[in-house]
């Protein structure tokens, strides 16, 4: 995976400053993520096969996108950027 321009830009020291400003900016807000991605989900196995097989054939409903609309690099450069 390929590092951030922040990462690459700044030594850990400046990162963990950044890190430690944000912390005390936003005190309530980060334990917040913390808590949403260990919270356990129960997956709807009938609407996951039906978007699945949506998804699939490169069907068109619901605003999904079409598979061939999406490329591999794509969908790994939107987690990369939303990722914590």
């Amino acid at each position: 995976m390929t590092k951030s321009s922040f990462k690459i830009e700044h030594d850990f020291e400046k990162r963990r400053a950044e890190a430690t400003r944000i912390r005390g900016k936003y005190p309530d807000r980060i334990p917040a993520l913390d808590t949403l991605g260990n919270t356990k989900w129960r997956i709807n196995r009938r609407i996951l096969g039906v978007v699945d097989r949506l998804w699939v054939n490169g069907g068109r409903l619901a605003d999904l996108v079409e598979r061939e609309d999406v490329g591999t690099c794509q969908i790994f450069e939107f987690v990369r950027c939303y990722k914590i």
